[in-house]
């Protein structure tokens, strides 16, 4: 469900407003690595991270370049800790 959720953003939506996610990896790809890794709890996951984007963006921490633009790395497994064994 994740996977069929990201395809059709990437082919209807994100052509229409631009890659607006300033983190790595993007918040679709965050949304996939959730979603193989957790299944349906990967829409709070996912729901997290667009709430803390503006945070991590604005504490400018993890810098990586990316061609000519700077991203913030903000990998899933920093965040899922919490539900692994």
């Amino acid at each position: 469900m994740v996977h069929w959720i990201v395809v059709i953003y990437r082919a209807a939506i994100r052509p229409a407003i631009g890659a607006r996610c300033s983190l790595t990896p993007s918040c679709s790809e965050y949304f996939l690595q959730a979603g193989q890794a957790h299944s349906l709890l990967a829409f709070p996951i996912v729901a997290d991270r667009l709430v803390r984007e503006p945070g991590v963006t604005q504490a400018a921490e993890h810098p990586v370049s990316i061609g000519e633009n700077v991203r913030y790395a903000d990998p899933l497994n920093q965040h899922d800790f919490w539900m692994k064994k």
